[in-house]
């Protein structure tokens, strides 16, 4: 789970580096090569992430849960053995 979260969150600051290169270069006119609908796919790509986020979110919680109720909670102490 923490990998997927460090992918979500990488996706999400590519995205926002996407984003706003695109938004400097249509507002100064710089000519870096984005068009204004590049701001648009930015801020799609942004949403997808946030949502995915949620999504994985919501679906560790659920997978937790029906293995906290099939196998029990975690043991609080070291292993026996």
């Amino acid at each position: 789970m923490r990998l997927l979260r460090w992918t979500v969150v990488l996706w999400l600051l590519a995205a926002a580096a996407f984003t706003s290169a695109a938004l400097i270069d249509v507002m100064s006119n710089l000519h870096w090569g984005y068009e204004p609908k590049d701001i648009w796919i930015g801020l799609l790509m942004i949403a997808f992430g946030g949502a995915f986020w949620v999504f994985a979110t919501i679906m560790g919680e659920i997978v937790l849960s029906i293995s906290r109720r099939l196998y029990g909670p975690e043991p609080a102490g070291p292993p026996e053995g």
